[in-house]
């Protein structure tokens, strides 16, 4: 599998994911498998730049032979400040 993203909502504040951050396929891809884990990423933003935290990275895998378009739907919920965000990955499989 190839990681294809990292998601994860940061408190500004404490460089830590948000309370009650859960992420999850709403839509499987159709030419192929997707996941979805929870480990360490360092964040991108500019409040907290290398701090590690626990992220969620979004793996994909293409069926064998298939060469084309595919897409990856996930949504990422967070109970602290009562949001859901959905996340599309358009891949092009080669």
């Amino acid at each position: 599998m190839t990681r294809i993203g990292l998601i994860n909502s940061i408190d500004p504040k404490t460089c830590q994911p948000k309370v009650g951050e859960t992420a999850r396929l709403v839509l499987s891809p159709a030419h192929g498998v997707a996941e979805i884990r929870r480990e360490p990423i360092l964040p991108t933003t500019k409040d907290c730049p290398s701090t590690p935290m626990q992220g969620y990275a979004i793996y994909y895998q293409s069926v064998s032979g298939f060469k084309g378009w595919d897409t990856v739907h996930l949504e990422l919920r967070v109970e602290e400040i009562n949001t859901t965000d959905v996340y599309y990955f358009r891949l092009e499989v080669r």
